[in-house]
């Protein structure tokens, strides 16, 4: 179990265990003071949908999972939150996903292994290896799913940036926040942040080491604040 200052976290039976990626990602992710609606895409043990819970009251978030045993842990996790009525766990193919309106908000940290070999696990496989769950296929259901002021946001190995941008701009999705996550200070970033909207605007850029030494850095410390102990 692990704990956060506002809720715990169970993932017993997901392939892919809960790690500074995600946490990284559910901190920094903008929410639009007029979202209402989110989805958490490959929602694993749910924490991304929780970190958004926890940042905006008025977010009703799904989180949608492939994996029965993830989507276990995501139902409990949900339900033991203090946001248990704003939440709501989807077990499926993302792509047959079809809300009832536009989404305001979809996030993810997808799979990225496209090619190499396998995890020994089936679950841990299935979370660690591109198949119908990717980067472009996200683009592709946000382009479709999305509302007018919706925003699709994911964090990807920082060599994907390039493609990932393409893909967007072909969407007609606009790169609209952009962070390079450091493992360390004066290290190259392994992971990029980018959060994409309908619309074209200025674009907000920035570099976030995640340690100095052994230490978190202050940048990294204050974006996860409200989440770590």
């Amino acid at each position: 179990m692990f704990r956060f200052k506002q809720f715990e976290l169970d993932d017993c039976h997901c392939g892919m265990k809960l790690g500074t990626d995600s946490v990284a990602l559910g901190a920094w992710t903008e929410i639009q003071s007029s979202a209402r609606t989110a989805l958490d895409v490959g929602a694993g043990s749910g924490v991304l949908a929780l970190m958004l819970a926890q940042r905006a009251p008025q977010l009703l978030a799904v989180g949608l999972e492939y994996d029965a045993g993830a989507a276990c842990d995501c139902r409990r996790n949900f339900a033991a939150s203090p946001w248990a009525g704003r939440l709501t766990v989807v077990e499926g193919n993302f792509q047959d996903y079809c809300p009832d309106v536009p989404i305001d908000l979809i996030i993810s940290n997808p799979p990225y292994f496209a090619s190499g070999p396998e995890a020994p696990s089936e679950e841990r496989a299935l979370a660690r290896h591109e198949g119908s769950l990717n980067y472009f296929s996200l683009v592709e259901f946000a382009a479709l799913r999305l509302s007018d002021e919706g925003s699709l946001a994911m964090i990807l190995p920082a060599e994907k940036y390039d493609d990932a941008l393409f893909r967007a701009e072909m969407a007609r999705l606009k790169l609209r926040r952009l962070a390079w996550l450091l493992p360390s200070e004066g290290k190259r970033p392994i992971r990029v942040m980018m959060q994409f909207m309908r619309r074209d605007g200025h674009c907000h850029q920035e570099t976030i080491a995640v340690r100095r030494g052994a230490a978190m850095t202050s940048a990294f410390a204050t974006l996860t604040r409200d989440f770590y102990l």
